[in-house]
């Protein structure tokens, strides 16, 4: 993210160094998308244990200079949702995020299921906690989670 101004295209590259290749990567292998389309979100890799796929970050100029164009949305393969597991089809279980892009969704989700079956006081515990060391967008969205009031 830290060079998207300059190269705001990203690339998903397969990897022949994975020893068992999925074959929803290898299709995926050239796919051009903006750095911040919503596909990244979930299709960053690695995509699973053993994934070697990467991101390439491409400039506008990359683009002409190789004849590339962005891929259409509509036309990536392998771009629904597993039914077995509900998550996009070729990412394995805990592999569906962006690394580095935001720690709130995972927390969130964590606190969600644990707050479930903590006892109240442990809930409280932790909520006043968080709060003391958390800027307030992001202990707002914890807070929900946890399900207390900011």
């Amino acid at each position: 993210k830290e060079v998207a101004d300059l190269r705001p295209y990203w690339r998903y590259r397969h990897s022949p160094a994975s020893v068992e290749p999925r074959p929803q990567h290898v299709a995926w292998d050239g796919i051009i998308l903006r750095h911040d389309d919503p596909w990244w979100a979930t299709h960053t890799p690695p995509g699973g244990f053993g994934c070697k796929c990467y991101v390439e970050t491409l400039a506008e100029r990359d683009l002409q200079k190789q004849g590339l164009t962005v891929t259409d949305p509509a036309k990536i393969p392998f771009n629904g949702k597993d039914p077995k597991t509900g998550l996009p089809l070729g990412i394995d279980k805990g592999w569906d995020y962006q690394p580095g892009a935001s720690v709130e969704k995972p927390l969130a989700d964590l606190l969600k299921d644990k707050a479930a079956v903590w006892p109240p006081i442990l809930t409280s515990a932790v909520a006043d906690f968080l709060k003391t060391v958390l800027d307030a967008e992001v202990w707002a969205k914890l807070a929900e989670a946890l399900g207390v009031e900011p």
